[in-house]
């Protein structure tokens, strides 16, 4: 995951633990199967809940 500094115009993902890291970066590191944070390893993504009738 990438931890280069912000800049102004950077946009920016916050995850449930508060995290912020750049969208895109992020977006890959949990596209790559990822779901926990990468800095405190909290669920970085609320996963749908499945609801049976």
């Amino acid at each position: 995951i990438c931890l280069t500094d912000w800049e102004d115009r950077d946009v920016i993902r916050v995850l449930r633990c508060r995290h912020g890291f750049h969208r895109d970066c992020v977006d890959h590191w949990l596209r790559e199967g990822a779901d926990r944070c990468p800095v405190c390893r909290k669920d970085a993504v609320k996963l749908a809940s499945s609801s049976s009738s």
